[in-house]
């Protein structure tokens, strides 16, 4: 019969870890990353984005939630162009700075 609970495979490489669980859920978790908002656009400073590969492939374009690690205020991520191998991370800051530590989490079907 088919699983209806329980851990089905978890795994880590290069691009993080992931866990894949019985009823097709299958979450990744990206390492730390770091990136720059030091190019003014408008009333926020933003940089350029850092592609992002997923551990293990989804089935379709998965959630994904990008947040700084530790900031100060003022600080955000966001997650664009999302398919389902990976992301482009992208940081903003209410004031120019660099080296903004990023983690990000993807939430989706696997295959």
């Amino acid at each position: 019969g088919m699983p209806t609970g329980g851990l089905i495979e978890t795994g880590s490489n290069a691009n993080g870890t992931f866990t894949r669980l019985a009823d097709g859920t299958q979450i990744c978790w990206m390492p730390e990353e770091t990136l720059d908002a030091n190019t003014t656009t408008g009333a926020l400073s933003s940089g350029q984005g850092a592609a992002q590969s997923f551990p293990a492939s989804f089935v379709s374009a998965p959630v994904v939630a990008v947040s700084p690690v530790g900031g100060a205020g003022g600080l955000w991520a966001t997650a664009e162009a999302v398919s389902s191998t990976g992301f482009t991370a992208q940081a903003l800051s209410a004031v120019s700075t660099t080296g903004v530590a990023i983690q990000a989490v993807a939430i989706g079907r696997w295959a």
